[in-house]
């Protein structure tokens, strides 16, 4: 369910909540890593792949993640790669999502603004945004792509944590627009607030109604407009 997250810092739980498949079968695949490896910033367990001499075409799946239609959905992962020289070497992976825990099902690949993305031995925030076509159960699959480098030694992928949250339904109201504040003429610690209301969903619809509209200030509701007409 959503907010998703798992640290990958336990072995028991890793093993019950992936499958790993090993789809060019050299017995070098996906792994759970409990310890620190040279030259990785980051004292934590993690998912490790090791790249191998004919390449990797090697998957690490998750459990099912129900998700809803007309939803958009922010996907963070931490991740490192490298090699036993420490060197800067890049590591290559994609990330797939399908409502099916088949390797073949898994044909749309998640955005991270590059085609294929790569990445050194210190480790760094991949983020994506996706939707899913209908409501239901989806996996992510994490698809170890890279070739061996003999001069650079061999080099590894490390996932550190990933996580799912809820970005905004479609029909969730666009931003305001037009603010401005006006601070009060005498001195007094008040000020106006002016905007314009969206007229717009999230995803460029037409917004029909707003139930509310709350104004905070450090986290306290200062005031509320209820019933505010869009636009």
């Amino acid at each position: 369910s959503i907010p998703y997250f798992d640290g990958m810092d336990n072995e028991t739980r890793f093993n019950s909540m992936y499958t790993v498949v090993d789809a060019n079968h050299d017995d070098s695949t996906w792994a759970f890593f409990s310890n620190v490896w040279q030259g990785f910033d980051k004292e934590s367990g993690a998912a490790n792949l090791v790249a191998a001499e004919n390449g990797n075409d090697d998957w690490l799946i998750s459990n099912p993640i129900k998700l809803n239609a007309e939803t958009d959905y922010h996907l963070t992962t931490q991740m490192a790669g490298g090699n036993y020289t420490l060197d800067f070497y890049n590591s290559v992976f994609e990330i797939y999502i399908s409502d099916s825990p088949e390797v073949e099902s898994f044909t749309t690949k998640l955005d991270f603004g590059d085609e294929i993305v790569r990445i050194d031995r210190f480790y760094q925030q991949i983020n994506s945004i996706f939707s899913v076509d209908n409501d239901g159960e989806y996996y992510i699959a994490y698809h170890g792509i890279g070739q061996l480098d003999e001069d650079a030694g061999f080099y590894n992928i490390m996932i550190d944590w990933t996580k799912i949250d809820e970005e905004c339904n479609f029909n969730a109201p666009s931003r305001i627009s037009d603010l401005s504040l006006t601070a009060d003429a005498t001195g007094e610690l008040s000020a106006t607030i002016d905007f314009t209301a969206p007229s717009s969903t999230y995803k460029g619809g037409t917004l029909n109604e707003i139930t509310g509209i709350d104004i905070s200030r450090d986290g306290e509701l200062v005031k509320s407009f209820e019933n505010v007409a869009p636009g």
